[in-house]
């Protein structure tokens, strides 16, 4: 029975071990994915910046890059605001805020929104019914000339 019990204790033993090494394995490989995450975070980081600090040069060592950068901003400005167009909203040309199309300053920087900016007054064509913004002397859908406030 000695035997027995001997083998008993030196399993005991040994799964503590392996366990053991199994929790330590999981908490480095955690801690190693943390310290990873944050290493690429502050690769972002620093690619942001050098971005800003370079995106109005015209040479350096990443100028394509920064061109490629600079395209998909301006590709992704523009679309945002036919997004925003379609809900009847703009951005102030200041700070960029979500204002209506008819606000004629902006809520957040006061800044005055141009009037090529704010949609103009609307009624209906005499004619085809479509709709003719107030400072256009002709309906852009059949051509009638609009008449002329007094």
């Amino acid at each position: 029975m000695r035997d027995s019990e001997n083998m008993k204790t030196r399993d005991a033993g040994a799964r503590p071990k392996k366990t053991v090494g199994i929790v330590e394995t999981a908490r480095l490989n955690n801690t190693i994915n943390k310290l990873t995450l944050e290493l690429e975070d502050l690769q972002f980081e620093l690619g942001v910046a050098y971005y800003e600090d370079n995106k109005n040069k015209a040479a350096g060592p990443y100028i394509e890059l920064v061109k490629k950068i600079n395209l998909l901003a301006l590709e992704i400005k523009a679309r945002n605001a036919k997004v925003l167009a379609l809900k009847g909203l703009i951005s102030c040309p200041t700070c960029e805020t979500v204002i209506s199309k008819n606000d004629e300053f902006c809520s957040k920087c006061a800044t005055a929104v141009p009037d090529a900016l704010r949609v103009k007054a609307v009624a209906p064509c005499r004619n085809c019914g479509g709709d003719v913004k107030s400072d256009e002397p002709v309906c852009g859908h059949c051509g009638v000339k609009m008449a002329q406030p007094t």
